[in-house]
């Protein structure tokens, strides 16, 4: 695997063990609650991670695709500058709704059967990245619904970024007011 896709890979996956050992020291109840009626729980955060990164794998994986010559348009690099400041300030922003009944979690996941199914994506993933060469990285790996054609070079990077944004998300539920002490 090319050294910077191994790096980013292993970064996703080691965010994604610290998440699992976190959600495991909690309780079913903390696992399950929702600050407010529209909010998710720590439970629904962890399903949409995985969720997202399941199509994102899937596109980038699909056979027949052609991969080469497609670049954003001027609307999907304002969707893209949208979504770094999204990310980088922390916002807050609803699924959009091109993808939102593949991406939006069920209410009360399968917290086991939950992190095995991401334990087998990222190696599939793996393997999947291992046949990308050099020449490969330009290609696109997935279109995303706001911000448009996505680079190989740029999956992992939207992946981690998409986890550390939910991350600060699951601090907040857990230091909402109401919060299980157990």
């Amino acid at each position: 695997m090319l050294p910077g896709l191994r790096s980013q890979l292993d970064g996703l996956i080691e965010r994604r063990s610290r998440f699992e050992a976190a959600t495991r020291a909690l309780t079913s109840k903390q696992l399950r609650f929702r600050p407010t009626d529209r909010s998710w729980s720590i439970a629904e955060v962890a399903a949409h991670l995985l969720q997202v990164e399941r199509e994102v794998a899937k596109a980038a994986m699909k056979t027949g695709v052609e991969r080469r010559g497609r670049k954003r348009r001027p609307r999907e690099w304002l969707g893209y500058i949208v979504f770094l400041a999204v990310v980088h300030l922390g916002w807050r922003i609803r699924v959009p709704r091109k993808v939102a009944g593949r991406v939006t979690p069920a209410a009360d996941p399968d917290m086991d059967e939950l992190w095995r199914e991401w334990s087998e994506l990222h190696a599939k993933l793996a393997a999947h990245l291992e046949t990308v060469r050099a020449g490969n990285l330009g290609d696109m790996a997935f279109k995303h619904p706001i911000v448009g054609p996505t680079s190989v070079r740029r999956m992992l990077p939207f992946m981690l970024q998409h986890f550390d944004h939910h991350m600060r998300q699951v601090r907040r539920i857990r230091s909402s007011r109401g919060f299980p002490s157990g």
